[in-house]
């Protein structure tokens, strides 16, 4: 049973954190958050806005996957390192080496083979995807580098990065829209990245003097780490593949659906903001408990309570003002996608109370290097949503696609949280340290 003060919840560190690095990240992200905004007043719903849409979830979708390993993957192995601080520095440089290899590698791949679809299609599809592969390797060294900054409590600076990203994508899509259509945009978050990684490389070096170690390590005495990793990757790849599946269906449906889909997703940049500066600092935590023996079922049980009761509170409020954000953020777009998009709001809001709780599982499963928990919940989620994507798109066209995330991210909740729970014993052998 667990016991709930109320004074204490409002009095710990961990919440009092969360709040100060939300409001930076939000701050930070703010022009970010604009952009879409930007894009639906400029584009409206069109089948130019679906292409850009699609090409910029699968560039996502496959920056992601490797993006969110890289960072918190690292994490409890560089937490592990902080007291050595050549040792830390040689583990720095020798993954941000390896990814920018290998990455850069992929990268050229994937440009090789949309070069040859160009060739045989004219569809602005490819064209799209082309200009935005460079995103994918920026991402992913931006997201380890942020990995190195959380674990060393730089929580705060990491976090004002997107601004100098925001800024430049703005810019640029201001400047150069009426000139190059569509292609502003693509050409804005390349940008983008790139000052963000300048930005993110000038605090590790100069800010907080960590020195390139030019004497690499070994691939294969970092073993467990990319083991670890390897299991994230594919469960981001599964995972993240939701979202893009999600748009291929409503590809099918008439013009516009994918727009409306990824106008009501964009809402939540404000409620992931507030819930990855939770997830940032319980992942640092975490690994710092499990390595002194004072991680428990019990903390997850708690912190998994108090984001269910805070998603909770935030679903009420969607209900009651859903219809009001989406006419204040989109007021050109015509009543009746209005009123889609306010459902599809809600249904994600649904959604997102089970996915958060969810995403907490999930940080216990890295601090504890069982990534494989999260593999295995991947594949069953994967399956549920294309199953339910294609019913529900039968009964109730692109709100159907939203609905179905309600099932999806709940059966991921039950079946992460019991896999958890068995590899938790079967390591320790013990209920808690």
């Amino acid at each position: 049973m667990l016991n709930i003060d109320i004074k204490k919840i409002f009095k710990s560190q961990i919440l009092q954190k969360t709040l100060k690095l939300s409001i930076i990240s939000m701050f930070s992200n703010f022009f970010g958050f604009l952009i879409p905004l930007y894009i639906a007043y400029e584009y409206k719903i069109s089948e130019e806005t679906d292409n850009f849409f699609l090409s910029y979830s699968i560039i996502l979708f496959i920056g992601t996957i490797f993006s969110g390993a890289v960072r918190s993957a690292s994490i409890p192995f560089l937490k592990e390192q902080i007291s050595n601080k050549s040792n830390f520095s040689q583990l720095v440089y020798s993954l941000t080496y390896y990814i920018i290899k290998y990455v850069s590698l992929l990268c050229v791949l994937i440009l090789v083979i949309l070069y040859v679809f160009i060739q045989i299609y004219s569809n602005t599809l490819y064209w799209y995807l082309f200009l935005s592969v460079p995103i994918i390797l920026f991402s992913v060294v931006n997201s380890f580098f942020y990995g190195v900054l959380n674990s060393i409590d730089q929580y705060n600076v990491a976090e004002l990065s997107p601004l100098s990203r925001a800024i430049i994508i703005f810019f640029t899509i201001f400047v150069f829209s009426k000139e190059l259509g569509m292609i502003a945009v693509i050409i804005g978050y390349n940008l983008g990245e790139m000052a963000k990684f300048l930005h993110l490389l000038f605090i590790i070096k100069v800010r907080n003097r960590i020195n390139s170690n030019y004497k690499l390590i070994e691939l294969s005495k970092l073993k467990t780490l990319i083991k670890q990793g390897l299991y994230q990757i594919l469960s981001s790849t599964i995972a993240g593949a939701t979202p893009l599946i999600d748009r291929i269906v409503a590809s099918f449906l008439i013009i516009g659906s994918i727009s409306m889909l990824d106008y009501g997703d964009k809402v939540f940049m404000v409620f992931h903001a507030v819930l990855n500066s939770f997830l940032v600092l319980i992942l640092s935590k975490w690994s710092k408990d499990v390595i002194e023996r004072q991680f428990s079922i019990t903390k997850l049980n708690k912190a998994m309570l108090y984001i269910f009761i805070i998603g909770n509170a935030l679903f009420g409020a969607v209900i009651v003002f859903g219809y009001d954000i989406i006419n204040l953020l989109y007021p050109k777009i015509g009543e009746n996608s209005k009123e889609t998009i306010t459902i599809i709001l809600i249904a994600n809001t649904a959604g997102f109370i089970f996915n958060s709780v969810t995403q907490v599982i999930n940080r216990a499963s890295i601090a504890i290097k069982s990534t494989k928990i999260m593999l295995k919940s991947s594949l069953i989620k994967g399956i549920i949503n294309i199953i339910l994507d294609i019913i529900f798109i039968q009964i109730w066209g692109v709100i159907g696609i939203a609905f179905a995330t309600i099932g999806v991210h709940f059966t991921g909740l039950i079946v992460n949280y019991y896999l958890f729970k068995r590899e938790y014993k079967l390591k320790y052998n013990i209920e808690k340290y």
